[in-house]
Protein backbone atom coordinates (compact mmCIF):
# COMPACT_ATOMS: atom_id res chain seq x y z
CA UNK A 1 0.00 0.00 0.00
CA UNK A 2 1.19 3.48 -0.80
CA UNK A 3 1.60 6.28 1.71
CA UNK A 4 -1.39 8.07 0.19
CA UNK A 5 -3.62 5.00 0.61
CA UNK A 6 -2.50 4.64 4.24
CA UNK A 7 -3.30 8.30 4.89
CA UNK A 8 -6.72 8.04 3.25
CA UNK A 9 -7.52 4.90 5.23
CA UNK A 10 -6.60 6.63 8.51
CA UNK A 11 -8.65 9.70 7.63
CA UNK A 12 -11.56 7.54 6.55
CA UNK A 13 -11.74 8.26 2.84
CA UNK A 14 -11.01 4.66 1.94
CA UNK A 15 -12.91 1.94 3.74
CA UNK A 16 -12.91 -1.81 3.47
CA UNK A 17 -16.70 -1.97 3.12
CA UNK A 18 -19.20 -0.32 0.83
CA UNK A 19 -20.40 3.04 2.17
CA UNK A 20 -24.04 2.03 1.63
CA UNK A 21 -23.58 -0.95 3.95
CA UNK A 22 -22.06 1.07 6.81
CA UNK A 23 -24.01 2.01 9.93
CA UNK A 24 -24.39 5.74 10.49
CA UNK A 25 -25.60 7.36 13.69
CA UNK A 26 -28.79 9.43 13.68
CA UNK A 27 -28.12 13.13 13.43
CA UNK A 28 -29.73 15.40 15.98
CA UNK A 29 -31.16 18.65 14.68
CA UNK A 30 -31.35 21.32 17.38
CA UNK A 31 -31.11 25.11 17.71
CA UNK A 32 -27.31 24.96 17.57
CA UNK A 33 -27.40 23.18 14.21
CA UNK A 34 -29.93 25.74 12.97
CA UNK A 35 -27.67 28.63 14.01
CA UNK A 36 -24.60 27.12 12.34
CA UNK A 37 -26.60 26.41 9.19
CA UNK A 38 -27.79 30.01 8.99
CA UNK A 39 -24.27 31.29 9.66
CA UNK A 40 -22.62 29.14 6.98
CA UNK A 41 -25.55 29.01 4.57
CA UNK A 42 -24.22 31.62 2.18
CA UNK A 43 -21.22 29.43 1.39
CA UNK A 44 -23.23 26.61 -0.14
CA UNK A 45 -25.78 26.31 -2.89
CA UNK A 46 -28.99 24.52 -2.24
CA UNK A 47 -32.33 25.07 -0.63
CA UNK A 48 -33.17 28.65 0.32
CA UNK A 49 -35.36 27.30 3.11
CA UNK A 50 -32.47 25.42 4.70
CA UNK A 51 -30.04 28.31 4.15
CA UNK A 52 -32.33 30.61 6.15
CA UNK A 53 -32.79 28.06 8.94
CA UNK A 54 -36.42 27.37 8.09
CA UNK A 55 -36.47 23.71 9.04
CA UNK A 56 -37.79 21.74 11.99
CA UNK A 57 -35.65 20.78 14.94
CA UNK A 58 -36.22 17.29 16.32
CA UNK A 59 -38.43 18.67 19.10
CA UNK A 60 -40.51 20.81 16.74
CA UNK A 61 -40.95 17.92 14.34
CA UNK A 62 -42.14 15.59 17.09
CA UNK A 63 -44.55 18.22 18.45
CA UNK A 64 -46.03 18.86 14.99
CA UNK A 65 -46.25 15.15 14.32
CA UNK A 66 -48.16 14.51 17.55
CA UNK A 67 -50.57 17.37 16.78
CA UNK A 68 -51.24 15.97 13.31
CA UNK A 69 -51.81 12.47 14.66
CA UNK A 70 -54.50 13.84 17.01
CA UNK A 71 -56.57 15.24 14.12
CA UNK A 72 -59.66 13.16 13.44
CA UNK A 73 -60.20 12.41 9.81
CA UNK A 74 -63.76 12.32 8.35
Amino acid sequence: MSILENYRREVGHLTEENALDMEFSKLTIDEEVRAVTKELGSRYRGSVRVTHGLFYTDEELEKTRQELLKVKLP
